[in-house]
């Protein structure tokens, strides 16, 4: 006889599985995936969870203004279509152990993706996920602003250290020539005293 039709064994199996998820619940961290506009996000469900006690895996998103429903999923039953909410048949796809994968995602797409597991017992278990979608327009003109900006105070460093220096050097140049100029007054206050002034040449 089989150990899983001893009820004995069953419910000790049973109460070892909801510990695991429980034990998942409460020391899970949340997952981040990032990805960029138009292209394509894939959403793992919990991996500790065993295939042939799941009932029902419900796929949720939650943003800053809205919550609603993605797709309800029966493993179990193959001959079952899943079952889609609001237009995600058209870019999203549910794999057979109830990972989701969305194409062509757009900004609002960032938020909180929930996934609930209902198992043959009843009990529920839920992780999230943290998308967040990257418009690379967005991005690059932000670096361009950043470099165009960048290289203006380049620009403008170098032409004030330029403009200073000059002045620094006109500066120097008059005080040598105020000097100079001084210097020759004073030689020829000296020639006057001594009563004659030297003849120019």
């Amino acid at each position: 006889m089989k150990w899983t039709r001893n009820p004995l064994m069953a419910a000790l199996y049973s109460w070892w599985l909801l510990a695991v998820l429980q034990a998942a619940a409460a020391g899970s961290i949340t997952k981040v995936v990032n990805g960029t506009v138009n292209g394509n996000i894939f959403l793992a469900i919990p991996a500790m969870v065993i295939a042939e006690q799941i009932h029902t895996i419900d796929w949720t998103h939650v943003s800053p203004t809205s919550r609603h429903s993605i797709v309800q999923f029966i493993p179990e039953k193959d001959s079952q279509e899943p079952y889609w909410f609001g237009g995600y048949h058209l870019r999203a796809q549910i794999y057979p152990n109830g990972s989701l994968s969305i194409q062509n995602i757009m900004l609002n797409d960032t938020g909180t993706y929930s996934c609930t597991i209902t198992t043959q017992n009843g009990e529920e278990f839920t992780q999230d996920t943290i998308v967040n979608v990257i418009d690379y327009v967005i991005v690059n003109c932000g670096f361009i602003a950043a470099f165009s900006g960048a290289g203006a105070l380049i620009v403008i460093a170098i032409l004030t250290w330029a403009i200073v220096r000059y002045c620094k050097k006109r500066s120097r140049r008059q005080g040598k020539g105020a000097k100079e100029k001084q210097s020759h007054n004073e030689s020829e206050d000296v020639y006057e005293n001594m009563g004659r002034v030297p003849q120019e040449v």
